[in-house]
């Protein structure tokens, strides 16, 4: 019998919630029926709702577990994967009109902290200039051709 221990949340850890979560749901006929057992829990019961949201939830955060998987994995240097990964990401973190609340606004709140972090015009730079020295990277199809004209033309002049 295999034995599966619940991952806790930690904030320090950037993949925890989504390791939690997975967990949760990997184990929900189980958690469902413990909940349903005990009288005393019967208040943390999850509703089909609820559960709905953590499988969207898990989704949503399965692109951020992939890329740090990608860039920690790495042998080599990686700022110039970043551009590349992050506008991947920020197409996930889209609102769209199908979307419930509660995930607009977990949506909005990964959009937020990406803009607060790689925003600033410089990193952006930074990034776009390691992605274009990429041979892997160098025809910046996650910008657009303006951007990529601004990149070659920094790059030429430097």
């Amino acid at each position: 019998m295999i034995v599966l221990i619940f991952c806790q949340d930690v904030s320090t850890r950037w993949n925890s919630t989504y390791d939690m979560i997975e967990r949760v749901l990997e184990q929900q006929l189980a958690v469902s029926a413990v909940l349903l057992q005990r009288r005393n829990l019967v208040h943390l019961e999850v509703s089909p709702n609820e559960w709905r949201i953590l499988e969207d939830i898990v989704q949503l955060l399965r692109p951020f577990k992939i890329a740090t998987l990608h860039l920690s994995g790495e042998k080599y240097p990686t700022i110039s994967a970043l551009g590349p990964l992050l506008g991947e990401i920020k197409k996930k973190v889209a609102v769209d009109v199908s979307d419930s609340v509660v995930i607009t606004e977990f949506k909005r709140a990964l959009r937020d902290d990406i803009n607060s972090r790689y925003q600033h015009p410089d990193i952006q730079m930074l990034l776009n200039k390691a992605s274009y020295l990429d041979p892997r990277f160098k025809s910046l199809t996650h910008l657009s051709s303006f951007q990529q004209s601004e990149v070659s033309d920094a790059i030429l002049q430097e």
